[in-house]
């Protein structure tokens, strides 16, 4: 991808938000120049552990990291587990940028990068 005249080169980790794999995930995150979290919106317990992603960001990262906050799954707004309302506290809170995204219809995809 070209930006300002300059090629730009993406590595894109989802972590999926494994618990598991923290030893691993926690690699990728140092060195990382920005950093997406993502929760579903009919999955409540998705919405619940973006504080804790993003804690476990800000420990290998500095927290001054381009963070977004994304809500996908847009297309299930009538199975949403979590509230508009609560969506827009918590990227208040952050302080960071909110995008609600459908990657099936690609609805504001291209917008988050």
């Amino acid at each position: 991808m070209i930006v300002d005249g300059e090629e730009v080169t993406f590595h894109v980790w989802d972590t999926a938000g494994q618990e598991e794999f923290n030893a691993l995930t926690r690699r990728y995150y140092r060195g990382a120049s920005a950093c997406v979290l993502a929760f579903a919106t009919n999955n409540r317990d998705s919405f619940e552990a973006v504080r804790r992603w993003r804690d476990a960001v800000n420990n290998e990262c500095s927290e001054n990291i381009t963070t977004v906050l994304i809500q996908t799954k847009i297309d299930l707004i009538d199975e949403a587990e979590v509230s508009e309302l609560e969506v827009e506290a918590l990227a208040a809170e952050f302080g960071i940028p909110l995008f609600r995204v459908c990657s099936k219809d690609n609805i504001m995809v291209k917008e988050v990068f």
